[in-house]
């Protein structure tokens, strides 16, 4: 008979502190746990993180949320329900398969997009945005900002100029 993981006293400070290590490792490296540490600006303006799906433990506990200290202190609002559509859209392109969605308002789909917009400049390219018109791609172009000013510094790759309203620019790509 197999033998269970042994349960990780997450209260634990070492504990803890040894999970927010893995998972911002596996930030840099997998954009569904990327997104866990993304913060957004709800329509009433207030910052929250995204709605995306926490996993479990090897033991079976929910993972700890990325975000719960600044949860905690106020600064962001308490992580949304899961939307499960989100956690599909960043399987989809976290696989890099070419994709078309078909979206209405308020699915949180140009918070993603701008995410991993974000994460792919910053990882390893240059990223080409194609809008609407000028006002919307400066609103994208905000979100990523937004989404920036809130990562942990591990999550965030070294800038360079330009970086403009058109333009964010780091060492391995850009967003244009």
């Amino acid at each position: 008979m197999p033998v269970a993981a042994p349960i990780l006293d997450l209260s634990v400070p070492e504990n803890l502190a040894a999970v927010t290590e893995l998972q911002l490792f596996m930030g840099q490296r997998d954009f569904s746990v990327f997104l866990k540490w993304v913060v957004t600006r709800d329509a009433d303006g207030y910052l929250a993180p995204m709605p995306i799906a926490l996993g479990r433990m090897p033991d079976g506990t929910p993972e700890p949320d990325p975000l719960q200290r600044r949860i905690d202190t106020g600064e962001l609002l308490p992580r949304p329900a899961a939307w499960p559509h989100l956690s599909e859209m960043a399987a989809d392109l976290g696989s890099g398969r070419s994709m078309a969605y078909l979206k209405s308002r308020q699915m949180m789909f140009t918070w993603v997009l701008a995410a991993y917009a974000l994460y792919k400049a910053m990882e390893r390219g240059d990223v080409f945005y194609l809008s609407q018109g000028q006002e919307y791609a400066d609103a994208v172009i905000q979100r990523v900002e937004l989404i920036l000013e809130h990562l942990p510094k591990e999550l965030v790759a070294p800038r360079k100029k330009p970086w403009n309203t058109t333009q964010l620019s780091f060492i391995h790509g850009a967003i244009k």
